[in-house]
């Protein structure tokens, strides 16, 4: 599992239900104390590389940056 901090293009709950459409269960957590907002992104055992980056591409299409 791992939290990262990111710039969204949209308020977070309106994006994670968009992730959701997409197929994407990625938790999305605003973290007002710090002016910031987290995904946290879990993998298991069924989750191959391809996954990952196939999420990456999303996020990036998406306009989400790094913080």
């Amino acid at each position: 599992m791992a939290s990262i901090a990111v710039a969204l293009p949209d308020e977070p709950r309106a994006f994670e239900r968009a992730l959701l459409r997409r197929g994407w269960e990625v938790a999305v957590a605003p973290w007002p104390q710090l002016d910031a907002v987290y995904l946290r992104v879990s993998a298991h055992l069924y989750n191959a590389l391809d996954d990952a980056k196939r999420l990456a591409a999303l996020l990036a299409e998406l306009g989400v940056r790094s913080r």
